[in-house]
């Protein structure tokens, strides 16, 4: 029982890692102003309007502002109600995923105390975890290296209840501005930032398990 909770504690603090990962590149404006230079957003929108509708769009997902609203020369909201709706739920993994984060902190505050006695054998159950959920991870990405169009359809399927997703290119500015190639460097960047905080979190456990021995022995 025990092994097995440490494991899951495991999968757990990769959950987290990931999570931060999608935080830490979702939140960064500059990381938006390189892929709207990058992919030519400046150009056809201006930096003016395209810096301004992500920063709504940022400031949206992260509960910041209480609506999209965006003027077009008419007076008109830029964002269209399909739009509108499909943030709101975009929003709603945000907020539901913020809140998974402070209970997995929660948990593993928990187990740090409860199984101090432990430890060494509780560690070794964690690593193994997190080791076998980079292993889910790394698989999850060469699928989309062989097809990013079809896992990229297949995410949204499973997140997301409606279709509100399945925006025009004709009529949707957040499409416009956050094209496929968005989503392909986006995927790859949290991928790294994954790699190397899990990376990080395992010399840390590693160092305390040598910890252990070294105050046993």
């Amino acid at each position: 029982m025990k092994k097995a909770y440490s494991i899951f504690l495991g999968v757990l603090i990769f959950l987290f890692i990931l999570i931060s990962a999608v935080f830490c590149i979702s939140f960064s404006l500059k990381y938006y102003s390189h892929q709207h230079e990058k992919n030519g957003v400046y150009e056809i929108y201006g930096k003016a309007v395209a810096d301004d509708v992500t920063i709504q769009i940022v400031e949206y997902i992260k509960s910041e502002r209480e609506c999209l609203y965006y003027p077009d020369s008419n007076g008109m909201n830029i964002f269209t109600q399909r739009e509108i709706v499909h943030m709101e739920d975009v929003k709603g993994l945000f907020e539901f995923y913020g809140r998974a984060r402070i209970l997995i902190i929660a948990a593993v505050a928990i187990s740090a105390v409860f199984f101090r006695k432990t430890a060494y054998s509780f560690v070794q159950g964690v690593l193994k975890g997190i080791l076998m959920s980079f292993v889910v991870l790394l698989t999850v990405c060469m699928l989309a290296v062989l097809n990013f169009g079809y896992m990229f359809e297949k995410f949204h399927k499973i997140f997301f209840r409606n279709e509100f997703w399945m925006l025009d290119p004709g009529e949707s500015i957040i499409i416009n501005i956050l094209p496929i190639n968005f989503f392909v460097n986006t995927a790859l960047w949290i991928f790294i930032l994954t790699l190397a905080f899990t990376v990080a979190v395992t010399v840390i456990l590693h160092a305390f398990k040598k910890h252990i021995l070294d105050s046993i022995y």
